[in-house]
Order: structure tokens, then sequence, then C-alpha cells
């Protein structure tokens, strides 16, 4: 179909559990992770142009240059399908900026799915991978989402049974951490190697999510607690309330409390109404993207609605 728009909504993710095996030849990090999908999400709007890549954003801290994961998106499938359109991309942002929740990853992944259908290149799922690879190392996981085994640097998916729904309350800080900042401070400091992910797997077989949640776990925590105190201050004072599991969301600084009930979580956020940050509320879901709108141009049709899981 020729549309000329459409949009993605596209869901944030969260390292339930991360393992880093080790520093690579090539600068990057083995890691083994259970990757999930969460109910945070962006939308993502695409109209089909005749000339360039442009990118806008509603949140005034995102670049809208060529440094944009999402601008990266529409050059690398321009180039690998070599058509002649361009894309103006606007971001509706609501996954939080450097906060180890993979909304840059999941923004990009949103236009290689969307460019190709507005741009009606054909690619499949694994040569939009193969693209998306080359944007980031959460990208792959993000152009479909779900519950996965993540391995190598994140690009070795494995797709696990959904999980139950989880609910969780997110401790954003009010800043943003360098991801090459905690894993060379990580590999400085020689942290032992932990396995979280494996105690995670055994319990997964049981689907005892008590036993699941305690297993969450990630290796890069303690290092940023140590380089940021108030990554430390949150963790420390969600545990004295007695909060059933604390842990870290990727590099961070973002810190996951995981609550019993939705009701839980809303009572759990009121409580930190002095928190200097940004609160979420999220629960897990089982993809990570689904198309909300498509436009077409001819006779002014206006939109032409649908709910098309990718």
């Amino acid at each position: 179909m020729n549309f000329q728009r459409v949009d993605v909504q596209t869901h944030a993710k969260i390292n339930l559990t991360l393992d880093v095996l080790g520093k690579r030849q090539d600068g990057y990090h083995n890691i083994r992770s259970i990757m999930q999908s969460l109910s945070l999400n962006d939308r993502v709007s695409l109209t089909k142009t005749e000339g360039g890549i442009s990118v806008e954003c509603t949140h005034p801290e995102v670049p809208c240059g060529s440094s944009n994961l999402a601008f990266r998106a529409a050059q690398e499938l321009k180039e690998a399908a070599d058509v002649n359109y361009g894309v103006h991309i606007r971001l509706f942002k609501n996954i939080p900026v450097a906060a180890g929740l993979g909304g840059g990853s999941a923004d990009a992944a949103a236009v290689l799915r969307g460019l190709n259908r507005l741009w009606n290149t054909g690619f499949d799922i694994n040569k939009l991978r193969e693209i998306g690879r080359r944007i980031g190392a959460d990208v792959p996981f993000c152009l479909t989402g779900g519950t996965v085994l993540a391995e190598g640097i994140g690009e070795e998916l494995t797709p696990l049974k959904p999980i139950s729904r989880i609910w969780m309350v997110l401790f954003k800080p009010p800043f943003g951490v360098s991801t090459a900042e905690i894993y060379n401070a990580h590999d400085r400091l020689k942290r032992k190697y932990s396995q979280s992910t494996e105690a995670f797997l055994v319990e997964m077989e049981q689907r005892n999510i008590d036993t699941m949640v305690a297993a969450m776990g990630n290796a890069l925590e303690e290092t940023t607690a140590d380089l940021y105190p108030e990554v430390a201050n949150i963790i420390s004072r969600l545990k004295a309330r007695g909060v059933q599991k604390t842990f870290m969301c990727g590099s961070g600084p973002t810190v996951c409390a995981i609550a019993a009930s939705r009701a839980a979580a809303e009572r759990l956020k009121k409580e930190y109404t002095d928190f200097n940050g940004k609160i979420f509320i999220a629960y897990t879901v089982p993809r990570a993207q689904v198309f909300l709108k498509r436009e077409r141009k001819k006779g002014g049709e206006g939109w032409k609605k649908g709910s098309l899981h990718l």
C-alpha cells in the first residue's frame, strides 16, 4: 500500500537480569541478559518526503541531528534499500532519556519497522536486525521485544515464553549516565561475574513468579551506585521500606522496584513525593511495537486506523 504517513508506538525495554561476561577486542562487552518489553512507550510519527531526513522531538534534551538513533536508523535503511524517498520523523517521548530503558533504541527500531512499510522496502526481520546492529546493541531486541534471552553484545536473541504481568515503579534521578563510562569503570574495578540470568532461567521453567523476581539482578548496579551515590540512596531507601525487589535498569541510573499489583505500585509512588526526579509506573508487555495509524494520500481519506502488530 502507498502510505504517506505511519505512526508507531514503541516500548521501553528493561534488563530483568544483566550479567557482564567480559570485554571483547572490538571494545564491546559480551553479556547475558533477560530483556523484557515494558508498557512505557514513545510514539514515532513518520511522514514520507521527497527530500532528506529530518527529526523533531518533544524532549529538549534529545538531539535532532545525525547523532539521534532514529535519524541514523532512517539513514541506514535508506542506504540499504537505495531509495530516493526522505522522511520527517517526529518523536513523542514518554520513555525517559538516558535512563537505561532503551528509549533511543526503541525509537530507532520503530523507524526501521515503520519505514520498511512507508518506503515499501520489503525487508524481512532478519535484514532489519542486521541493519539495527549497526545502530546500537539494543536495537535488534527492540524490533520485536517480548521476553528474550540476549547474548553476545545483545544481538544474539532467543525468544522465551511470555511471563505473567509484573508491575513495577521506576525511579529516574534528575541526571543521565554514560553507558561507556559505566562499563569502563566496571572493567577497571574488576567486578566479579554474576549469574542472575541462569538463576532466572531455572526459575522460569517452574513458572514461579516470586522466585523469578528474586533472581532478578544487574551486574552493573554496584559500579553505577559507587559512581553516583544517589542511585545507592534510592536502592537503600526502597530496601528499608521493605520493597519486594529492587535493581538498577541497564547501565542506570533508573532504579526499578517490583510491586505486587497496580495498587501497590501506586501506593509506593505516592510515598515518594519528595523524590528529586521522575517516577513512572509500568508493567511487562508481550511485544515491542504496534502500528497505530496509517494515512493514504489519495482522496484525502485521512487516517486509516488499525492496530497492526509487528
